[in-house]
């Protein structure tokens, strides 16, 4: 799959992914810190306390770890095997899915909430 406008292919994306000695040296840092307490802060307001929900192209997670969990399932969706083998080491979702956000591999109506970045 090709994303229009982004210029990665899923091929892309798992090359990315690949292995940890390959990020720079502050993503990690800057995906967990920064962007992890404005996405835990948007999650935490508009979705509800309870309930299943879904990360589209999760990466890593580092990004959604700070979401509090309260009574929330979270499912991690990627085109990237190599991401969500990532994700796994981060014990953040409870479901991990190789698929692709154009045509997800779920029911309609399966999650109360979803989020990208």
């Amino acid at each position: 799959m090709f994303f229009e406008g982004v210029g990665m292919t899923d091929k892309d994306w798992d090359s990315y992914w690949q292995g940890e000695d390959t990020d720079p040296p502050f993503a990690s840092f800057y995906r967990s810190h920064v962007v992890g307490g404005l996405v835990a802060k948007y999650c935490d307001a508009y979705f509800p306390p309870a309930g299943k929900f879904i990360e589209l192209g999760c990466g890593s997670g580092e990004s959604s770890l700070k979401i509090p969990m309260r009574d929330r399932v979270f499912t991690g969706l990627d085109l990237s095997q190599n991401a969500l083998n990532r994700a796994r080491k981060s014990g953040f979702y409870s479901e991990l899915a190789l698929g692709d956000m154009g045509a997800l591999p779920f029911n309609d109506e399966s999650f109360e909430g979803a989020w990208n970045i």
